[in-house]
């Protein structure tokens, strides 16, 4: 047979093989079907992307039963020391915690009452005064008065403040404070376990020196 021929036959046998290796090399390609046009293939991950804390909501206080407003200011208590507060004829008492956001404590209307509300029972507020005048939340301190100015001088001349105890202050060294404190309303006079307040020294009896004091946030003066 000449070499011609053996070449054609060469060829012959080879196509066959070649068509094999083109089939075999398609069988090895990544058989994952494409997902459909517009369409995003999902993927897994070791976490749920959607598990996150951004989203959390945070427990509130139980407002059911709120704790007593403590009797040092939050932050830098001791920045600055108490100091008395004229009180001006126009105008209320002064109503500490009172301030919403970005705004100022405010000074209530003559004759409303300040109802300084626990620490976890939102701003404090001014309400009706009166014989009958009460807060809405329990627990809050009440003030009608921070000195004679604000009272009736009539028949409840006398701004009494009851408290516990009036000593130095253990958190803020050189200051005093009144422990306890839990009310500032007129009376004709101060029973046992209440002070005259005052704001300014008129306000005292002779022999008394108005002495400013904390008690609940609040600088307030007390004839000592």
């Amino acid at each position: 047979m000449t070499n011609q021929k053996l070449l054609v036959l060469a060829g012959l046998f080879a196509a066959p093989c070649a068509l094999v290796i083109v089939a075999c090399s398609s069988a090895t390609t990544d058989s994952t079907t494409p997902a459909p046009a517009g369409t995003t293939p999902s993927t897994t991950t070791g976490a749920d992307a959607g598990s996150t804390h951004d989203s959390a909501v945070a427990a509130q206080p139980d407002s059911a039963t709120p704790t007593p407003t403590p009797d040092t200011d939050a932050g830098a208590a001791c920045a600055h020391p108490p100091t008395l507060h004229p009180a001006k004829a126009d105008a209320g008492v002064y109503c500490p915690f009172s301030r919403t956001a970005g705004g100022k404590d405010i000074t209530c209307a003559v004759g409303e009452i300040c109802c300084e509300t626990p620490i976890d029972a939102g701003a404090s507020t001014c309400n009706p005064g009166g014989p009958a005048a009460a807060c809405p939340i329990p627990k809050s301190v009440v003030w009608e008065c921070e000195g004679p100015a604000q009272c009736d001088s009539a028949s409840a001349g006398v701004c009494c403040g009851t408290a516990s105890a009036l000593g130095a202050d253990s958190t803020c060294s050189g200051f005093q404070k009144a422990s306890g404190f839990t009310a500032a309303k007129c009376a004709a006079s101060c029973a046992a376990g209440q002070y005259a307040l005052c704001t300014g020294p008129s306000d005292c009896p002779s022999g008394k020196v108005c002495t400013p004091l904390k008690a609940v946030g609040n600088a307030i003066g007390f004839c000592l």
